[in-house]
């Protein structure tokens, strides 16, 4: 008997803990509900979803939120004024009637699949990660229609898929030492609508992380890489359908297969204080006609221009190595 009323307590507690998962709710100035957890810290909050009832459903018996989305700064609750610093895991996943989601500057972690499936099929906006965030998890973006992207100075971590957006046409890319990504944060091609015709690359950002472009079949146009920028990483650019390079003068080293099988890489400009260019750097790039290469550069590695249309090669006096 007393196992039995324990074994129902239980359930009980149990069935409560799934119906709130969330400390309190309040409603936001474009007129939705958002749902807060209290951090740890006790003085900052992160917007979460009110119930998961199993199978992606994160609003089980609750009104999804529609519309424009702003998400304030701070938030109060009892008399106590909350900074919002996080959007969790799942906090607005499925919410396909979402709109325009504008972030608050005081924001430093967006979660996994925070925003995953939010409007996917409208035109797209601008979405603008804050200076202030520092963490973007995997898919938190996905199959969300954006036009227009813009990632903040702060972002050190981009997950799995994170801005793999439908619509997307431009980038403005301003993370000035994010790590280096384990997944392309730009997913795949299919069935998304993109064609980037626009990439720029902020003035502070120092370095390209390997990976960051891997596999952007959907980017074609004109990159230059900015003088702050001290290195590339491996495979930044791979399989990308970028049409020209400017790299700046400040680069020191393009990193292996940086920018290997562009395809239509006809336009190549080397920066003046480059003294490396790894393995397979620029394979099978398409650069046709006369390369310059500078005076700066020390090192150039094993087949890093193999496979391509080129018609003359100028070789500077510094070269002191260079494989077959």
């Amino acid at each position: 008997m007393k196992a039995t009323r324990f074994y129902t307590l239980l359930a009980l507690l149990l069935m409560a803990s799934r119906l709130f998962a969330y400390d309190f709710d309040a409603i936001c100035s474009t007129g939705q509900t958002l749902y807060y957890n209290i951090n740890d810290d006790g003085v900052s909050v992160t917007v979460t979803y009110p119930c998961y009832g199993g199978q992606n459903n994160y609003y089980s018996g609750y009104e999804m939120p529609q519309g424009d989305l702003t998400i304030p700064d701070s938030v109060e609750y009892q008399g106590v004024t909350y900074a919002v610093t996080k959007i969790g895991a799942h906090a607005f996943y499925g919410c396909y009637s979402l709109g325009a989601a504008t972030l608050p500057n005081t924001l430093v972690e967006i979660g996994s699949y925070a925003f995953h499936g939010t409007n996917p099929n409208g035109y797209g906006h601008h979405l603008v990660i804050p200076d202030s965030v520092i963490i973007v998890g995997s898919e938190a973006f996905s199959w969300v229609s954006v036009h227009e992207l813009t990632i903040g100075e702060s972002v050190q971590n981009i997950g799995y898929h994170a801005f793999d957006c439908s619509n997307l046409k431009i980038i403005h890319y301003n993370a000035t030492h994010c790590n280096d990504v384990v997944s392309p944060p730009f997913g795949s091609s299919k069935n998304r609508n993109r064609s980037i015709n626009t990439l720029t690359i902020g003035e502070n950002v120092e370095y390209i992380p390997a990976k960051l472009f891997y596999c952007f079949d959907d980017l074609a146009c004109d990159v230059v890489i900015p003088n702050s920028v001290t290195r590339i990483g491996e495979q930044a650019f791979f399989d990308a359908n970028i049409t020209s390079v400017v790299i700046g003068d400040g680069c020191v080293e393009i990193g292996e297969w940086a920018f290997f099988n562009t395809h239509y890489l006809t336009s190549l400009k080397l920066g003046t204080g480059l003294k490396a260019i790894e393995e397979s750097a620029f394979n099978s790039s398409g650069i046709e006609g006369d390369l310059v290469l500078p005076d700066s550069l020390e090192y150039v590695g094993y087949a890093a221009f193999y496979d391509n249309n080129l018609t003359s090669v100028h070789i500077g006096p510094c070269v002191s190595f260079m494989d077959s």
